[in-house]
C-alpha cells in the first residue's frame, strides 16, 4: 500500500525509542525466530513500523522478531511466501492496502486476502493525501476539481503504481467528481513527489506520513486529507468531507496476518503480545508524531476491517475497470 520514505532520522528515532511500559504478562512461545515477511523495501512506512512492533514483539515473547522484506509483483511475491509457510506463528506476512487490491487488479494474484491468511492484528492507519507545487494556482481539493471541470484531461496526477491505494482514491475521485485527470504511475512515492516537485505532473499523490514532512518543509503544498478529520500534523489542511466531497477516504493501513488454519493457542499468544504492543500510548503517541493513528484490533475486529476495506476496494476497481494485467 504505502510507498518508500527513507528518512533516516525518523526511521532511526522509532526504532530506538522503544515502547516502554509494556509487560508480557505471562505470554510465552517458541524460541524459533519469528519472521515478518515485509511486501516492500527497506525504508517503506510498513517496514519502519513493522521493525517497530517486532522490536516489541521480541521482548513480549522472549523470541527473536526479524523483518525479511520481499519487494515485488505488488506485494503477491512476499503474501506468497507467507501463505506457503507453515502455520505455526513464525511467518507471518506484514499487509497494507494493495494486499486487498492486488486479488482484483490481477488475474492470478495466488490468493484471496479474506480466506488464504488469519488475521493477526492491525498497526497502524494513515490518511493520503493531495499535493502539488506550492505555486500550485488551486489551495484546496474543491479548487482544484473545479479547475479539472473547466479544463477536462489538461491535469495529471502521480502516484506509486497502478492499482495502488492512491490510484484508487483518485479514481474514486474522479467518479464522484465527474473529472477528467490523467494517471502518471512511478515506481514508488518518492518518484512520484519529485515528479510534482518537477513539473512533471499536477499534481501528486502518498500517505500523510511519507508525504507530511515534505509539506511541513514547504516544497510542496497539501489540497486535501482524505480522512474522517483533519491530520494533527497538518492541521491547516482540509479533509475530502469540508472540500465537499464525503465518503470517499480511502484509508492507509498495515497490520498482520498469518498462514490460514494458524492453531487457536499460538494466535491467541501472538494476539495478546500484538494488542498490548499496539495498544500502547507510547506507541501510539510516535505514530502520531510522524502521521499515523495505532490500530488496536486483533483477530475478529482486524478481520472485520480487513472487510470493510474490500468492499470499498472492490467498487473502485469494478467501476473504474482498474487492472494491472
Amino acid at each position: 500500500m504505502f510507498s518508500p520514505t527513507r528518512r533516516k532520522t525518523v526511521i532511526a528515532g522509532l526504532l530506538m525509542a522503544g515502547v516502554p511500559g509494556v509487560h508480557a504478562q505471562g505470554v510465552s512461545f517458541s524460541k524459533k525466530p519469528i519472521t515478518l515477511v515485509g511486501p516492500f523495501p527497506a525504508g517503506a512506512s510498513t517496514d519502519v513500523i513493522a521493525r517497530l512492533y517486532a522490536a516489541k514483539l521480541s521482548k513480549l515473547l522472549d523470541t527473536p522478531v526479524i523483518v525479511d522484506n520481499k519487494p515485488g509483483a505488488s506485494g503477491m511475491l512476499a503474501a506468497g511466501h507467507v501463505a506457503r509457510a507453515p502455520a505455526d506463528g513464525h511467518t507471518l506476512l506484514v499487509v497494507s492496502n494493495t494486499y486487498l487490491i492486488a486479488p482484483f487488479v490481477y488475474k492470478n494474484a495466488g490468493y484471496d486476502a479474506l480466506t488464504t491468511f488469519t488475521p493477526v492484528t492491525g498497526l497502524f492507519t494513515t490518511p493520503l493525501t493531495l499535493a502539488a507545487k506550492p505555486d500550485f494556482p488551486a489551495k484546496n481539493l474543491a479548487e482544484f476539481v473545479a479547475m479539472a471541470k473547466k479544463e477536462p484531461g489538461k491535469y495529471s496526477y502521480s502516484t506509486w503504481g497502478v492499482g495502488t491505494s492512491a490510484h484508487l482514491q483518485m479514481e474514486l475521485l474522479k467518479i464522484r467528481a465527474g473529472i477528467d485527470v490523467l494517471h502518471v504511475p512511478y515506481k514508488n512515492g518518492p518518484e512520484s513527489s519529485q515528479a510534482v516537485m518537477g513539473g512533471n505532473v499536477s499534481v501528486g499523490f502518498d500517505t500523510v506520513f511519507s508525504m507530511g514532512a515534505r509539506v511541513r518543509a514547504g516544497q510542496l503544498k497539501s489540497l486535501v486529507v482524505f480522512d474522517k478529520k483533519r491530520a494533527p500534523v497538518l492541521p491547516e489542511v482540509q479533509t475530502n468531507a469540508e472540500a465537499g466531497f464525503p465518503d470517499i477516504d480511502q484509508i492507509g493501513f498495515c497490520g498482520i496476518v498469518a498462514p490460514g488454519k494458524m492453531p487457536k493457542d499460538i494466535l491467541d499468544k501472538l494476539a495478546e503480545a500484538s494488542r498490548q504492543v499496539v495498544a500502547d500510548p507510547e506507541y501510539a503517541s510516535r505514530l502520531s508524531a510522524i502521521g499515523a493513528e495505532a490500530l488496536p484490533l486483533v483477530l475478529e475486529p482486524w478481520g472485520n476491517f480487513l472487510r470493510t476495506e474490500t468492499v470499498k476496494v472492490k467498487e473502485v476497481t469494478v467501476k473504474a475497470k482498474i487492472s494491472a494485467d
